[in-house]
C-alpha cells in the first residue's frame, strides 16, 4: 500500500449519543462523504489530503497543527502533515477527501 493514500477512518456518528468506533482502510485516492449537523469524523492521515467542502460548512482540526480550518461550501484546503485529524460538520456537509 502507498504511503500516500488515506489510511483508517474512524467515524464517530452523532459523538453526543454513542460511542461506537467503526474503522476500515481505504484503498481508493478518493473518499466522498455526507456528514450531518455536528456530526464529527475523525481521520488518521499518513501524509498530504485534500480537503473540498462541496455542501456545507466544515470545521477541521488537525494533530499538533498550529490553527484549526473553517471550510464554507465550494472551499477547499490541503492538510500537509500525518496524525489524527478532527473534521465536524456545523452544517449538513458533503465532503471529498483525496489524495493530492
Amino acid at each position: 500500500m502507498r504511503k500516500d493514500r488515506l489510511s483508517d477512518i474512524g467515524v464517530l456518528p452523532r459523538m453526543q449519543a454513542t460511542r461506537t468506533h467503526i474503522r476500515m482502510q481505504i484503498t481508493s485516492h478518493r473518499l466522498d462523504l455526507t456528514l450531518l449537523p455536528r456530526e464529527l469524523l475523525a481521520v488518521r492521515l499518513s501524509g498530504r489530503v485534500r480537503v473540498d467542502c462541496l455542501q456545507g460548512r466544515l470545521w477541521i482540526t488537525v494533530q499538533d497543527g498550529a490553527d484549526d480550518i473553517v471550510l464554507e461550501a465550494g472551499e477547499s484546503a490541503e492538510v500537509n502533515r500525518a496524525g489524527t485529524a478532527a473534521m465536524q460538520a456545523l452544517h449538513a456537509s458533503r465532503v471529498v477527501l483525496s489524495v493530492p
